[in-house]
């Protein structure tokens, strides 16, 4: 059909016909989630992209970070003094970050953090007005004091003020909670040690994995693993990508993912994985078969464990995996008679992780099935069908 022969078509007859069109393609089509906040955790501002990469500089990293967690004074936020250990025992225990080890160098292999203490220092009349160059100093002061443990080549020092302390820090004294809300850096140069400072912001946020993370792989400011256009660092290209992850004694932190070289993507946990199951919907019959996909998880899992709920009584299940494609398996599900429609749902878990999908089983009589849709993914086979019918009852008007 011509343009000149479509703008002769309009009025009631031809607005119909379009929205005829419209509903049957939007009958089976799909939501589209809005994208996180942008979170400051950096003094550096965030540069995600899908091919950005980080490089080896040549410098150390840290092998085996000694995290020990520095509370300025005692008058800090409740959750911040009761939760922040916590926090750090999680990210050190676990195997969720082993991943990690990606950014090992030809000399140096990234093992897991360990948390080797928690101390309250004095910092006298320091002040609230705080500038960078003062709390290394007071950092200092409690080193040679013997308060905090002597910084060998792996230490960590994670710096916790109260709400009345601010802090200004770089060239243009950009001050904490305004322009960046965490950084990390040397305590000397050419000297062991480095800390990170974390200005109390009035909320939770996942400056910890953050900072913790690069200051492992780039501990001297630009030696270590750095991306060569504009030397951001591998949480520093993921600042918009955030997750949660389980504390050990229960409930959960926020966490920033990190870039992984391997995986060309943002990663939280080396553990996470999720799971797919095509067709979303099938005619319940005596035997009925899905495919499940998992996305494989970064770190090696030794066990791997399947349960189907949600199936009437007397139905039986099997899964097993593709010979061809290590991420995919078959489901095969034995049903009796069912009376009604009922979704089933499909779980699996290793030794860190758990993850699920939901599939929907209908009567072939019933009118909840997905009519209008095809049963693998919700394509909207009938929309041209609809559109003929619409427009030749509207041609027929005219």
């Amino acid at each position: 059909m011509s343009n000149k022969a479509l703008l002769r078509c309009g009025g009631t007859a031809c607005s119909t016909a379009l929205l005829a069109v419209l509903l049957a393609l939007a009958a089976c089509g799909s939501g589209v989630g809005g994208a996180p906040g942008r979170v400051r955790v950096d003094r550096r501002s965030p540069a995600a992209s899908s091919s950005a990469r980080v490089t080896y500089n040549g410098g150390t990293v840290l092998s085996a970070a000694e995290i020990v967690v520095v509370f300025w004074g005692s008058d800090l936020p409740q959750s911040v003094a009761v939760g922040t250990p916590g926090i750090y025992r999680t990210l050190a225990e676990r195997s969720d970050f082993d991943w990690i080890s990606e950014y090992d160098t030809p000399t140096q292999h990234i093992g897991r953090a360990k948390l080797t203490g928690q101390v309250v220092i004095d910092p006298g009349d320091a002040g609230t007005e705080l500038l960078d160059v003062d709390i290394v100093a007071e950092l200092a002061r409690q080193l040679d004091a013997g308060v905090l443990p002597p910084a060998t080549e792996n230490s960590y020092y994670a710096v916790y003020f109260p709400k009345t302390v601010s802090i200004s820090q770089g060239f243009w004294l950009d001050r904490s909670c305004e322009a960046w809300e965490a950084y990390h850096g040397d305590l000397a140069p050419f000297a062991p040690g480095t800390y990170a400072v974390f200005p109390s912001c009035g909320r939770d946020s996942p400056d910890a994995v953050h900072e913790l993370f690069e200051a492992m792989t780039d501990p001297h400011d630009s030696s270590g693993w750095t991306d060569q256009v504009d030397g951001y660092e591998i949480a520093d290209l993921c600042a918009d990508s955030h997750t949660s992850l389980p504390l050990r004694d229960g409930g959960s932190f926020p966490i920033q993912r990190l870039w992984s070289n391997v995986a060309n993507a943002c990663l939280a946990s080396g553990n996470e994985f999720t799971l797919a199951v095509a067709p979303a919907a099938a005619v319940a019959g005596p035997e009925v078969s899905f495919t499940v996909s998992m996305a494989l998880p970064r770190n090696p899992f030794t066990q791997l464990s399947w349960d189907v709920s949600g199936l009437p009584i007397g139905a039986t299940y099997s899964i097993v995996q593709r010979t061809d494609d290590p991420r995919h398996w078959t489901l095969t599900l034995r049903l009796p008679q069912p009376s009604q429609d009922f979704p089933v749902t499909v779980e699996a878990r290793t030794e860190s992780w758990t993850a699920s999908a939901e599939a929907r089983l209908y009567l072939a009589s019933s009118s909840s099935g997905p009519t209008g849709c095809s049963q693998a993914s919700g394509t909207p086979w009938p929309a041209g069908l609809v559109a003929l019918i619409a427009l030749g009852w509207a041609r027929r008007r005219t």
